[in-house]
């Protein structure tokens, strides 16, 4: 979607009904077995709109998943592999833990992950990733694969047994840096 059709309020309600509805469906089913039907009708809109923003299911997920990514990258890279970092990455997936529950624990869960890893391997072909001993693309692969998943799990636990956001970060930091370690 472009900025312009961003602005206009209408369509801003019909791509947020959409996308809610979505991540309503993906807490409760697989994305496989969701139906561009059960999306609208859970939307409440009509199947012509639905295809006049989107061409399938893919193409809405892909721009839910797309923006909330991009808001991670942008909110995070500038600050790097730190303390603050990490700690503004949970303090954004815990103000927003239904929708990433959605996407990390939901039927969208394969789909969010080649995405995250996506726009890792588009870093590394940059070089917008520190060094460390492990080639880049693996290190990337690594880097994300422990990230996403130690969130995932973060995000399956009982709320009342959650670990905070700034002990998660501090988890996170300590397994990135192992990570990037020397050899003894």
């Amino acid at each position: 979607m472009t900025s312009s059709t961003r602005k206009d309020p209408r369509l801003a309600r019909t791509d947020e009904a959409l996308e809610q509805a979505l991540l309503t469906l993906l807490i409760q089913s697989p994305f496989d077995q969701i139906t561009i039907v059960e999306i609208c009708r859970t939307a409440g809109i009509h199947k012509a709109t639905f295809f006049r923003r989107y061409e399938s299911k893919e193409a809405l997920l892909d721009q839910i998943a797309r923006e909330q990514i991009d808001r991670l990258v942008a909110m995070t890279l500038p600050v790097g592999h730190n303390l603050a970092g990490f700690t503004a990455l949970c303090l954004y997936v815990e103000e927003r833990s239904a929708l990433w529950t959605a996407l990390l624990n939901g039927g969208a869960a394969g789909a969010m992950r080649e995405e995250l890893l996506a726009v890792s391997r588009a870093l590394v072909s940059k070089g917008g990733l520190s060094e460390t001993r492990l080639p880049a693309d693996l290190a990337a692969v690594c880097t994300v694969t422990l990230i996403v998943e130690t969130i995932s799990w973060w995000l399956h636990q009982p709320e009342a047994e959650r670990l905070s956001p700034v002990t998660l970060a501090e988890m996170l930091l300590d397994m990135v840096a192992a990570l990037s370690q020397p050899r003894k």
